[in-house]
């Protein structure tokens, strides 16, 4: 089998597989909320961020565990504070309780795009219920809980 021959099977396999569906149909979904929270995509937040900010604890984050959370580096999840600040989303500084150590907490902004991000999901979910039906959507989100819980 030539290398070409190993990536169009390669690619064919992967493009049925769960985790390919899985990751296409949140990339979806995502940029469709994030779409409509921001039309015009001047707010400067992209689908990278959102992660972030959902790994933020209340009261702020540590960029180290920022970056545990979401699984890149301490410099690829700087980099992602770093834009999310200037969309005035977040805030950084040194934390109180170790000065050594960088604390990113939630905004008013982030606060407010959270709230109608909230509002934005729970209509698409809505959306996804009524297309795959009430019964099927329930069984797809237990799934997907237990699937998230694995090690």
């Amino acid at each position: 089998m030539t290398a070409d021959d190993a990536l169009v099977e390669f690619r064919l396999a992967a493009s049925d597989a769960v985790v390919t569906l899985l990751m296409a149909a949140s990339r979806s979904v995502s940029a469709a909320v994030l779409h409509e929270l921001d039309p015009e995509g001047t707010s400067g937040v992209r689908l990278a961020h959102i992660p972030v900010i959902a790994a933020l604890d209340p009261g702020g984050s540590r960029l180290v565990e920022l970056a545990k959370g979401i699984g890149v580096t301490r410099q690829a999840t700087a980099v992602l504070v770093r834009d999310l600040e200037a969309a005035g989303m977040v805030s950084s500084g040194p934390d109180p309780t170790d000065g050594r150590a960088t604390l990113v907490s939630l905004t008013d902004a982030g606060a407010a795009f959270c709230r109608r991000a909230i509002k934005l999901m729970a209509i698409r979910e809505r959306a996804i219920a009524d297309e795959v039906g009430d019964a099927d959507f329930a069984v797809l989100k237990s799934a997907l809980r237990r699937l998230a819980a694995l090690p």
